[in-house]
């Protein structure tokens, strides 16, 4: 038995977006997220991100922290460039909780 692999074009991230994240600098963000522009873009990663980002606001007290993500695909930039995608990660957020009775 053989079997014949035939990648496909990769898809790279054109730009990272982080809206909803009052609580927590940019930088702090960025720092627990593999996205970044340039690099690959994979639905693993960003649920890699999303679980990152949701562990990080959990640490700070936000038990009730929400993730959405939103892809959108763009064209390639020129005749030699692959596909690009643009990432916007939407954070929401309920009021800080210590334990259930410090909310």
């Amino acid at each position: 038995m053989r079997f014949v692999i035939q990648e496909g074009e990769q898809t790279r991230v054109s730009s990272l977006d982080i809206d909803g994240n009052q609580q927590l600098s940019r930088d702090e963000l960025l720092g627990v997220v593999g996205s970044s522009k340039g690099q690959p873009y994979s639905e693993f990663n960003v649920s890699s991100d999303r679980d990152n980002i949701l562990a990080t606001y959990y640490d700070q007290g936000f038990s009730e922290a929400r993730f959405a993500a939103d892809v959108e695909k763009l064209p390639p930039a020129g005749p030699n460039e692959g596909a690009m995608v643009r990432l916007r990660y939407h954070i929401t957020k309920d009021p800080r909780c210590w334990s259930r009775r410090f909310c």
